[in-house]
């Protein structure tokens, strides 16, 4: 059960996220999904760091999640860059 409800809250955040970006995506900031995601990658990472390194008592599951939601939002980055319409 605790996997699912981490499925659902993973898949949430990363629908609301991505909903988000595109509707802001008409501002007049150049590739401004790219920059979003790439944003949150890195505060993702950042989030990793301390969970390896400072604090050594984080649960595995937090950080499959955030495994997953690191990649994926480095994924979409790159991907927001490179599809960007001019």
């Amino acid at each position: 059960m605790k996997a699912l409800t981490r499925l659902g809250l993973f898949v949430f955040a990363y629908t609301t996220i991505l909903i988000l970006a595109c509707i802001i995506n008409n501002c007049p900031i150049k590739y401004f999904i790219g920059y979003t995601f790439l944003f949150i990658t890195t505060c993702l990472g950042g989030w990793l760091y301390y969970c390896h390194y400072i604090d050594k008592d984080s649960s595995k599951g937090l950080k499959e999640v955030l495994y997953v939601m690191t990649f994926l939002t480095s994924f979409t980055s790159v991907f927001g860059f490179l599809l960007q319409d001019d």
